[in-house]
């Protein structure tokens, strides 16, 4: 279904316990959660895996897309997840703006997720918390992105359903680091968001030994103009 489809309120509203839709599908989810949920599957077959138990021990942080298709599955879930006794750490599903809706907003969509994912990992790295990333839901190019935002703040492993044999894959998180010379530049910038003249942004990369072609084909600033991706801005401000 299209985000913009007239429907997707339909779906957003059915996302909680009482209504019909929702009761009907997680009677569904309930009997055959390994089938009907990838991300189930994912999830139940790593802590299996990993040996996390009991559930209690075990915390959730969920997120969705902006659509109302994707928070009510999203909403299934956390609400299944939730009855086996795991610890969903926020009420309902966390929500990720823009995320899925059209090609213009997909960078918003992107930083979005480090405010309120890459926070997270952050955080929980800090205290010694190992966290583990479910990828198998969503979008390619957000989950590729949440992956290497997760590795570089400190996550412990990622994870999900190969689509192709049905099996759960897990996915290495190296140790990675964003060139220290860029992020010491954007966080000493007055304003990082600004649109600087070709010249002048070259300049200031030069004397930081960077070169801005390298960093235009690397997606570190954008195609269109001078200036730096946002969600990089984000990162180097968080990490």
């Amino acid at each position: 279904m299209r985000f913009d489809d007239p429907d997707q309120q339909r779906a957003l509203t059915a996302a909680r316990r009482g209504d019909p839709i929702f009761d009907t599908l997680y009677e569904y989810v309930s009997k055959n959660h390994f089938k009907a949920s990838a991300e189930l599957n994912a999830f139940l077959r790593a802590v299996s895996r990993f040996k996390h138990s009991p559930p209690e021990d075990v915390s959730v942080y969920l997120f969705s897309s902006n659509s109302g298709t994707g928070y009510l599955c999203a909403s299934l879930i956390h609400e299944f997840l939730r009855s086996l006794n795991y610890t969903m750490l926020r009420k309902d599903p966390i929500r990720i703006e823009y995320l899925g809706k059209n090609l213009q907003s997909f960078e918003d969509s992107l930083v979005d997720l480090v405010e309120k994912v890459v926070n997270k990992i952050l955080e929980w790295n800090s205290k010694g918390i190992k966290v583990y990333l479910n990828l198998t839901g969503g979008f390619k190019p957000e989950s590729t992105f949440l992956a290497l935002a997760g590795a570089l703040a400190g996550a412990q492993k990622a994870y999900y359903i190969h689509e192709t044999f049905d099996e759960l894959v897990t996915v290495p998180l190296l140790k990675l680091a964003i060139d220290h010379r860029l992020t010491n530049l954007i966080k000493r910038l007055e304003d990082p968001y600004k649109t600087f003249s070709e010249p002048e942004l070259e300049d200031l990369l030069r004397g930081e030994g960077l070169n801005l072609e390298d960093l235009r084909e690397r997606g570190f600033i954008e195609e269109e103009k001078p200036a730096f991706r946002k969600y990089l801005i984000k990162l180097a401000m968080k990490l």
